[in-house]
């Protein structure tokens, strides 16, 4: 844990990675004082953190995922999502119907699946993420043009384009990159032309676990299964990267608190 009135070679860290991540411009003294400290929030507000001023392990794993991947800082911080919408309740729908959801839509419904889960837990109707009718008909009909409710890239897309979750980077050989995930974000996995989505469902300890429907795997379902382990095809797990190609993980996070 670091605060304000540290010192020492973990806040000279800090401090670079503060410049690094959201351009801080601070002073590399070494010593955690009121600039250090609002640079700290200023990444807590940013990525969905409790912005708290403190540097504890889910803001110094959040740190070391977005250095380890240089990204930019964004310019704007996420906006609230609708307060209809309870990440909690998602997550609680996705753990209990994981196994028995049957979509309409899709044989490979992971993204179906958790836009279910959105929708039950209060998320807005808005008609661009909404309407699964005309979703299944574009689906079925031109591909390239799957709406959000279906497609995992243009959901992504979707959720971070209304500024109501930020992408962080998780590293799939350190269960603990998603340290500071809760029950209702999402996570997406990308390799070789293929994409998949889940949702978080709880923790083991520091390690996210995460439900889905996954009509391209075996089992074709998860309930609290590791989240690095996630869209395995005959249980080989996405860390192969022999088997999957390219393959990189990002948490989409809703927002800690009101901002």
């Amino acid at each position: 844990m670091l605060a304000l009135g540290s010192s020492g070679g973990c806040v000279t860290t800090l401090q670079q990675d503060l410049n690094h991540v959201n351009g801080a411009n601070l002073n590399v003294d070494g010593r955690y004082g009121a600039l250090t400290r609002q640079a700290v929030i200023n990444v807590q507000r940013t990525y969905g953190l409790e912005r708290d001023g403190t540097v504890g392990e889910k803001t110094a794993q959040t740190l070391s995922n977005l250095t380890r991947y240089s990204l930019a800082f964004p310019q704007s911080a996420p906006a609230n999502y609708p307060p209809s919408f309870d990440p909690a309740k998602a997550g609680a729908w996705a753990k209990v119907n994981a196994q028995s959801y049957v979509s309409q839509f899709k044989p490979d419904p992971c993204t179906d699946f958790v836009s279910r889960a959105l929708a039950v837990a209060g998320m807005a109707q808005d008609d661009a993420w909404w309407d699964p009718d005309d979703s299944v008909q574009r689906y079925m009909h031109y591909p390239n043009l799957s709406g959000p409710w279906i497609n995992v890239t243009k959901a992504a897309e979707y959720w971070v384009g209304q500024g109501w979750a930020r992408e962080i980077p998780l590293d799939l050989r350190n269960p603990a990159s998603a340290v500071m995930a809760r029950p209702g974000d999402l996570i997406y996995f990308q390799w070789d032309g293929s994409t998949h989505m889940a949702m978080v469902t709880g923790m083991s300890g520091t390690t996210a676990l995460k439900s889905e429907q996954n009509g391209g795997a075996t089992p074709p379902f998860s309930t609290d299964g590791q989240w690095h382990l996630s869209y395995s095809r005959g249980q080989v797990p996405v860390i192969d990267v022999s088997a999957y190609k390219g393959v990189q993980a990002k948490l989409l996070h809703w927002n800690e608190q009101p901002q």
